[in-house]
């Protein structure tokens, strides 16, 4: 007996060996993919930094889906700073449009709408109307020593909702003037976001894991004309799973197109990498001005960036970038998340960590 449980021993640590020098081997081809991945979008990004002054003279970035903290790993003086370095032409009227999207809550936008030029020395706000300021690069915050820089901020939000089976599924709203309550009836939520004028975008369509909608309930609230726009997503790493069907903003192109939705770049931008420009080495985060809406600037309005930025997109005179640099960073955010969905505990981040007080925390920051 005794050695037939040992020739068990054996042969189990045998086959545990294979499947374990297996893993080690997909793991490590993953990762080598991701790795030349990045270097082949990095030289990308390289090239368009080059080519941006001449297409900022013709268009206008909407710069869309952005995670500040808590959800995301940035406050907003950093997330001002990446923006004003984009280095956008100066103009008395026409900027960058830049649109937060927090999960469930508009802290931030309040705190900038409301009183962040009372508590920031470093920019300037005009408010435009309930969902519109102009934020003013007044301390010159990326440095460059240009303190007439500015771009628009829109009021905005990604809200969870929750779908006819019972899951929760993402929309975000850009240019509201109230959140709709978070975990309501997906059609109470678009609805609602409609009648206030907003822009309903759905994120990340195709990827149940992070509370992507699937194509059923999108095909449903496109024919009832609640979506204006499909979104492409800049926090999809590049794996070779994605030659396996698992890439999901290629998904996500195909059911808009099929649904004769205009499909648009937006970051969801989370987490930081560094990239080496012309020999110094720059802190960015996530894909903000790597996946983003290139729009023309005829038509721009400045009282109503709703309708302009839907009117434009609509009319299909706009264009999208969408290079990912940081498919390693990605993989290191996402893991410990699916590691959690697969436990079961895929809590919003929004219940995880509550918003903070920011006018508190910049009035310590700025003593």
């Amino acid at each position: 007996m005794a050695k037939f449980f040992e020739l068990i021993k054996k042969e189990w640590m045998k086959h545990f060996s294979i499947l374990f020098s297996i893993i080690f081997t997909v793991a490590g081809f993953c990762i080598l993919w991701s790795y030349v991945s990045d270097i082949i979008e990095r030289n990308k990004i390289r090239q368009y930094d080059k080519r941006k002054p001449k297409i900022y003279a013709q268009k206008v970035p909407f710069f869309a889906h952005l995670h500040p903290f808590p959800d995301g790993n940035i406050n907003i003086d950093e997330l001002f700073a990446q923006i004003f370095a984009e280095d956008y032409p100066n103009d008395d009227v026409v900027g960058p449009i830049v649109a937060l999207s927090d999960h469930d809550n508009v802290v931030f936008d309040d705190l900038v709408f409301e009183e962040y030029d009372k508590i920031s020395t470093f920019v300037d706000v005009e408010k435009i109307n309930d969902y519109t300021v102009r934020v003013c690069d007044k301390g010159d915050l990326d440095n460059d020593g240009n303190c007439d820089e500015f771009f628009y901020l829109l009021k905005s939000a990604e809200i969870s909702a929750k779908l006819p089976d019972g899951r929760q599924a993402h929309v975000v709203g850009i240019g509201i003037t109230e959140l709709p309550k978070k975990y309501s009836d997906i059609r109470d939520v678009v609805m609602q976001l409609k009648d206030q004028g907003a822009i309903v975008i759905v994120p990340h369509p195709a990827c149940h894991a992070i509370k992507g909608m699937g194509k059923k309930t999108l095909t449903e609230l496109v024919e009832e004309g609640y979506v204006d726009f499909c979104e492409v997503n800049g926090s999809f790493p590049k794996t070779p799973l994605n030659l396996l069907g698992f890439d999901y903003n290629k998904k996500a192109r195909q059911w808009a197109e099929e649904l004769k939705v205009p499909v648009v770049a937006n970051s969801d931008a989370h987490v930081w990498y560094t990239i080496k420009i012309n020999g110094k080495k720059e802190r960015r985060y996530g894909c903000i001005d790597t996946y983003v809406n290139l729009l023309d600037k005829s038509g721009f309005k400045v009282d109503d960036l709703r309708s302009y930025i839907r009117d434009t997109i609509n009319a299909g005179r706009y264009e999208t970038i969408e290079y990912t640099p940081h498919s390693i960073e990605l993989i290191k955010w996402l893991f410990p998340l699916f590691v959690a969905i697969l436990r079961g505990n895929s809590a919003s981040l929004g219940d995880k960590y509550p918003p903070p007080n920011l006018r508190q925390m910049y009035e310590e920051m700025y003593k």
